[in-house]
């Protein structure tokens, strides 16, 4: 067995001793990777971590850097991290993007105590605060219809995308959800999707309404004959990805002069439905999928304008 060998590596003004591992170097990066669910979770978490270690260990490859952060101790650590914190500040990036990079380097370190890795924690590194503004506003009902008008549903690919953009509307799914299902999660008998939701690993049902269960038949009807278990495939029977449900949606939406995106069409129709039910927050969450009422309340809160409408009442004091 090949003995570690010990580096000393300087982080600015500070020079630290550390031991590399060339057995566990790679595999716990691969590893923890592994753990997440989403690509674009890994994707993001990945950028995050190569960007921690270019900054703070620009002299070292991305494994060896992160085997030596993983053996310091819990004040050196803790000296690395925040030294990266103030770099990221002092760089003006938002506060949404610093958090995002902490939470990944967070995480890794969970990851590495658990596994006996690394014998220190982050718990005492604070993120920033931030109050995200979201428009979710989206589009009016008859913006989408105008959209939907533009397909020629007497084609294969007319009939896919019209039963894509139902989803998106009818169902307020992501586009992520559309793109993971198979064929075999549509059962037309109980007019019922079983989906994979957002950051979970169990099939949940969602109910479609009649309209939705025939475009999704009238477009199976001429599915291409393929060995891919997808419900949604392109002209060569490939699984569509996040990308393709985003360039129909924007194949659509231009020629009406509309700027559309999946995810605003998710934002109208959450929106549409909160207009017609009254405000029903209870009902758009099972909507939604939305975790947290709180997020609900965001959409309820933007449709009624409540802080312009206060603002409003406060100058007219003083008329």
């Amino acid at each position: 067995m090949q003995i570690p060998i010990p580096q000393l590596v300087r982080v600015g003004t500070l020079e630290i001793t550390a031991v590399v591992s060339d057995d566990a170097r790679v595999e716990i990066w691969d590893s923890f990777l592994s753990l997440q669910i989403k690509e674009t979770t890994q994707r993001a978490y990945s950028k995050s971590l190569a960007d921690f270690c270019q900054k703070i260990y620009s002299s070292l490859s991305l494994s060896d850097a992160l085997q030596n952060f993983l053996l310091l101790s819990q004040s050196d650590a803790l000296h690395q991290v925040l030294t990266y914190r103030k770099i990221l500040i002092d760089l003006k990036l938002s506060s949404a993007t610093i958090n995002q990079r902490l939470s990944a380097l967070k995480s890794l370190v969970d990851y590495a105590r658990k596994r006996g890795l690394c014998s220190f924690t982050l718990i005492d590194v604070k993120g920033l605060r931030s109050q995200k503004y979201r428009d979710t506003k989206g589009r009016t009902v008859d913006e989408y219809r105008s959209v939907l008008a533009e397909i020629d549903r007497s084609t294969i690919l007319g009939k896919r995308d019209y039963a894509i953009c139902r989803l998106l509307w009818d169902n307020a799914l992501r586009r992520g959800e559309i793109v993971s299902l198979d064929q075999s999660n549509f059962l037309p008998q109980e007019s019922r999707l079983m989906i994979l939701g957002k950051g979970t690993l169990e099939l949940k049902p969602v109910d479609l309404n009649p309209a939705v269960v025939i475009a999704i038949n009238d477009y199976l009807i001429l599915k291409p004959d393929t060995n891919n278990p997808a419900l949604f495939v392109s002209n060569n029977g490939n699984r569509l990805d996040g990308k393709d449900i985003a360039r129909i949606v924007k194949k659509y939406a231009e020629p009406v002069g509309i700027d559309l995106s999946p995810h605003r069409v998710r934002h109208s129709a959450i929106t549409a439905y909160l207009d017609v039910s009254e405000g029903n927050v209870r009902a758009a969450q099972s909507l939604s999928r939305h975790h947290n009422l709180s997020t609900l309340m965001i959409y309820d809160d933007n449709r009624h304008q409540l802080q312009g409408k206060a603002s409003k009442d406060l100058g007219d004091l003083l008329e």
